[in-house]
């Protein structure tokens, strides 16, 4: 994960643009695609919107929450103070991962529900 990190330090970079992180890790066959992370600036008081993506062949091995320890202190180094994460309502374990870590319920839609996070949360 350590190459995620080393992605924010470019000089210059406006803390408030949409930025994406892709995690690949060397495969059989060169380098796989393991998921990825886009932070982008909410409308409103300092906010951002965490998209957490990881492939279907590897979910339920822990990337996610791997991936939101990463971003977690990149959206609090870009001065956000939470992060507003969207799942869909089918999507129970996207929901039990946000939940499991502190996520609060924003708002409940009729295809996704949207829950706020604090980029100051303890993840594992």
């Amino acid at each position: 994960m350590q190459s995620l990190l080393a992605g924010t330090a470019v000089p210059g970079t406006d803390p408030g643009m949409t930025c994406e992180w892709w995690w690949v890790e060397p495969g059989e066959e060169g380098l796989e695609y393991i998921g990825r992370v886009v932070l982008q600036p909410e409308p409103g008081p300092r906010e951002g919107h965490l998209h957490v993506a990881v492939r279907p062949s590897r979910r339920r091995q822990g990337h996610g929450t791997r991936l939101l320890e990463a971003a977690l202190p990149i959206a609090a180094g870009r001065g956000f103070p939470s992060v507003v994460l969207a799942c869909p309502r089918h999507n129970e374990p996207a929901r039990r991962l946000v939940l499991g870590l502190g996520a609060t319920p924003l708002s409940r839609g009729s295809a996704v529900d949207r829950f706020n996070l604090s980029a100051q949360a303890v993840v594992r």
